[in-house]
């Protein structure tokens, strides 16, 4: 059944007037991403073909294909799809650059220090290098099918797209029967992340009105002017125009009722050579170029070119000369093809495909190549094969960063170690070792499989103790939120079972080493074993070459010192790991890097955690690329830069990489939800409760800091102590120390400041600021910023009892949190030194402490803050008569006036007075305009000629 004639598109006039204003746009440097969606056989991909026909020659055009492989997903297929087009500017790009796409050009390299990194960096750079060229769009063509890989480029590209002379097009299926739920899922999960970009636009193809399809019909040569049957088309068709042509080609016959039925029939015309061609075409689509598919079915060239001819006349086939190679017409057509075939076919042409793909010489990229080819064999049926080819299959997997696939690839080896045992244990791996992959790949992207591998596995290693206990402790990590020790610890029995398992082991074993990790997690925090078995570990892990269980020893060596106080040599020990040039290339050191920065921040170390956060930063050259790992640093940086007043930075560092995150509630959201109260007074309190109970990142502990201080600032004392209560109820308190810190300072400054303002609260504020004190005892943290907490709790509790010390006491803490270099919390403690004052009748001290708080606040845009001290301010009104005035100067400006005479500098004027300069610089605005001068020299010309009415006797 030839197909007789094409339509013209119809009933899309808007949709294309989108695109080219668009394009206008990106023209100009204002890129954008448009997803095209709609059901199967609305005309997206004409409608995208239209578009770019027509675009003009200055614009180039580079298209990437998702394809439902057969074989399941290649990592970055498409996009080594979409490098074909960028011949030119793949020449051009930086040595280092091009090396990094190796892996994905035909005939690349595979080489050992490939990885995710670098492929999703110099992806973008070549991406982006085609749109500095001149205005380029990329077309995506079948989002829903793409690779992982290809689709985070494309959403970290999306993240720059407003400042790119670029236009994405990405074309998306919103119907497919056959799409697995958890495939469906992640679908709309990362949908929905590329909606929340501001440069993101929606096409959404409906179907043809009557009129429409009428007007489609009257445009097709299908032989046929019947209005009998145009209705009939008309009725069965429902609107989509991809069946309105495919039954016009069929005339309208009456037992024909769906598009897949007339593929079908179109099927069934071929020759049995033609047939054999679109047969392998369906299971080999991913890699259809001319020379494999001549191969695959042993043909001459001339008997391929009478099948692919018939094919394509057929309307099932289509060929791309430039690229020489073949696709199918429409993805309906495909899927009719494959189901078609018998199971038993389904399986030759796999093996057929497995054969040929493991020539050298395929075209295909080394490590693309590698995993179609363990891919074909798995589905071919033939076990032995695909157990032996997922081997070298996982290195390709882990070169691309594809570490789902690779979990999968772990997963097909374990549970068919039997099949292969000579073959696997010839490449120096064992059972173990794959049990160990296996677990981290999962454990990382896909815990609910885990959950139901663990038993399976449990099976299988039944008669080894020492994987037993592994899997085990595995188990008892899931879903652990962040942070936290394992629910059940380590009994006194299972910690010598552990001893002499791993004494039993060669030094060699992976397992071994990794089991003494993962059962730290399990100790006490005191103990005893608890650093030598991770000092076990790490020998292991260095003599042994695993440099997957090093640096997590590494990360679990630094929290665990935390937890016992010991963060200095927390410090010492992620510095040295950092350091190390051979792990400088592996992503996971950006976890080091991250409990580095915490450590430091900890300590109230800020300039060495500054060069801790620009070192990490530096390390990562395309940030987007990165995005969990880069977040772990991001957050401890955010943590520093809240505490020193670098607000603007955290909130920078986060938008520059946000997009690039698939959840919303990441930590170092939280620390931004927490600036939030601190500069508005208000965040999204529901977004961290449904967070708490339904996230495994986070709880009511990690929480708790945000929901209590909106609590707070919103009035409800109530609510406050309840969500204090409940975080302090727990008898482990360790785990996230500076959470818990913030919840336990936060909470000595809301109950002091009730006991202050309403004297019927102290009976309950005074024995909860107790209870915070023998908290704060307990908490670890040492150093500058431990003694700086500890200083203030201390001091809002005498502040909260009304104790005659207190003034002193807050002084101290402030002049700690200035030493430090903390503007907020000293501007805080200000404040409530001055209230202090206020009620002491010592009004001018008060003044200046409240005008302190109030500029520190203004600067830092802590509008609550800033107000509290306005209100202060304001019942304070005029001066004390406590020091002698002149012009109307308190006795504080008059000193900082002195000062000003002497030449001293705004710096210099707050070292004498202890105040910030920023302090020091508002007074001597405020004497300037009070004595009318027009600057700082006629202010202390005036002063000099006043000197008798001063305290003090100027030089």
């Amino acid at each position: 059944m030839p197909r007789r004639g094409t339509s013209v598109m119809i009933g899309r006039d808007d949709e294309l007037a989108a695109l080219e204003n668009l394009l206008t746009l990106a023209r100009d440097g204002q890129g954008s991403l448009v997803l095209v969606q709609g059901e199967a056989g609305l005309g997206k991909t004409r409608l995208v073909s239209e578009f770019t026909r027509q675009v003009g020659d200055d614009v180039s055009v580079i298209v990437g294909h998702g394809v439902a492989m057969s074989t399941g997903e290649i990592p970055f297929g498409t996009l080594a799809d979409t490098l074909r087009d960028l011949g030119p500017v793949l020449d051009a790009l930086p040595p280092a650059t091009h090396a990094a796409l190796d892996p994905l050009l035909p005939g690349g390299d595979a080489a050992d220090d490939a990885n995710r990194v670098g492929l999703v960096t110099a992806a973008l750079a070549a991406l982006e290098a085609s749109a500095a060229a001149g205005p380029a769009v990329w077309w995506v063509e079948d989002l829903h099918w793409v690779d992982t890989g290809t689709r985070d480029v494309l959403a970290l590209l999306s993240s720059t797209l407003d400042r790119l002379p670029m236009l994405v097009v990405a074309t998306v299926r919103s119907d497919d029967p056959i799409r697995p739920p958890a495939a469906s899922a992640d679908l709309t999960t990362y949908l929905a992340q590329l909606r929340r970009q501001n440069c993101t636009e929606l096409i959404h193809l409906e179907r043809l009105t009557p009129d429409q399809v009428r007007e489609l019909l009257a445009s097709l040569d299908h032989g046929v002017s019947d209005p009998q049957v145009d209705r009939r088309i008309a009725e069965m068709s429902d609107g989509v125009p991809f069946v309105v042509e495919e039954l016009a080609a069929a005339h309208g016959r009456p037992e024909l009722t769906s598009a897949a039925d007339v593929a079908l029939l179109r099927l069934q015309s071929l020759s049995p050579e033609a047939r054999r061609l679109v047969e392998a075409a369906a299971i080999g689509d991913g890699h259809l170029r001319l020379g494999l598919v001549e191969r695959v079915l042993d043909h001459s060239g001339l008997e391929l070119d009478e099948a692919l001819r018939e094919s394509i006349d057929a309307g099932i086939l289509a060929e791309d000369p430039g690229r020489d190679g073949l696709s199918f017409r429409h993805a309906l057509l495909r899927e009719a093809v494959e189901r078609a075939m018998t199971p038993g076919a389904r399986r030759g042409w796999h093996r057929r495909w497995a054969e040929v793909l493991s020539i050298p010489g395929s075209g295909l990229a080394v490590d693309p190549a590698t995993l179609a080819v363990a891919e074909h064999w798995h589905r071919a049926g033939d076990r032995e094969r695909a157990v032996t080819t997922a081997l070298p299959a996982t290195a390709a997997a882990r070169r691309m960063g594809a570490r789902t696939v690779e979990g999968e690839l772990w997963e097909r080896i374990l549970l068919g170690w039997d099949l292969a045992a000579d073959d696997l244990a010839a490449s120096g791996r064992t059972r173990r070792d794959a049990c160990v992959q296996l677990t981290r790949c999962r454990s990382l992207n896909d815990p609910a499989r885990q959950r139901q591998l663990i038993p399976v596995l449990q099976d299988i290693f039944a008669d080894d103790a020492l994987a037993t206990a592994f899997l085990d402790l595995q188990r008892r990590h899931l879903g652990r939120p962040k942070g936290t020790h394992l629910p059940s610890p380590v009994t006194p029995q299972e910690h010598a079972r552990i001893v002499a398992l791993v004494d039993g082991s060669g030094p060699d074993d992976e397992m071994a080493a990794a089991l003494l990790v993962v059962a730290t997690n399990a100790m006490p925090i005191d103990g005893p074993d608890r650093f030598t078995w991770l000092d076990e570990a790490d020998h292991r892990a260095r003599i042994a070459r695993f440099p997957d269980v090093e640096l997590l020893a590494a990360m679990a060596m630094g929290w665990r010192l935390g937890q016992q106080d010991r963060t200095a040599e927390a410090v010492i020990h992620a510095e040295a790991v950092a350091g190390r040039p051979e792990l400088a290339h592996s992503a996971d050191l950006l976890g080091v890097d991250g409990n580095l920065i915490y450590s430091l921040g900890m300590l109230g170390r800020y300039d060495e955690a500054s060069r801790a956060i620009e070192r990490a930063l530096r390390r990562v050259e395309e940030p987007r690329a990165l995005a969990g790992e880069y977040e772990h640093v991001v957050e401890n940086a955010c943590i520093v830069w809240t505490l020193t007043g670098e607000w603007d930075r955290a909130r920078q560092t986060v938008a520059a990489v946000r997009s690039s995150w698939v959840t919303d509630t990441t930590y170092a959201d939280l620390h931004l939800a927490y600036l939030d109260l601190l500069q508005t007074g208000s965040t999204d309190t529901d977004r961290w409760v449904r967070a708490a109970r339904s996230d495994d990142n986070h709880d009511d502990d990690s929480v708790g800091p945000v929901l209590a201080l909106a609590a707070a600032l919103s009035g409800d004392l109530t609510g406050h102590r309840a969500t204090v209560d409940a975080v302090l109820a727990q008898d482990d308190l360790a785990p996230r120390a500076e959470l818990l810190w913030l919840l336990v300072r936060d909470a000595a400054r809301v109950e002091a400041d009730a006991a202050a303002d309403h004297p019927a609260e102290r009976t309950t504020a005074v024995p909860r600021l107790g209870r915070l004190v023998e908290i704060a005892g307990r908490l670890p943290m040492s150093g500058a910023l431990g003694d700086a907490w500890r200083a203030e709790v201390s001091a809002q509790h005498l502040r909260g009892a009304g104790d005659p010390s207190a003034a002193e006491k807050l002084d101290a803490a402030r002049r700690a949190w200035l030493d430090l270099g903390q503007p907020y919390d000293a501007a805080v403690v200000a404040l409530a030194l001055a209230d202090v004052h206020a009620h002491g009748g010592a009004r001018d001290i008060a003044r200046d402490l409240a005008t302190e708080a109030a500029v520190t606040a203004q600067g830092l845009g802590a509008a609550p803050l800033a107000a509290r001290a306005e209100t202060l301010l304001a019942r304070l009104g005029g001066g004390d008569g406590g020091g002698r005035e002149t012009a109307g100067l308190t006795a504080r400006e008059a000193e900082v006036l002195d000062l000003v005479a002497e030449g001293r500098t705004n710096d210099q004027i707050g070292e004498a007075l202890f105040i910030s300069p920023k302090t020091a610089s508002v007074h001597v605005s405020r004497i300037i305009a009070k004595l009318g001068a027009s600057n700082r020299t006629e202010a202390a010309a005036i002063a000099r000629r006043d000197a008798p009415f001063h305290g003090r006797q100027l030089k």
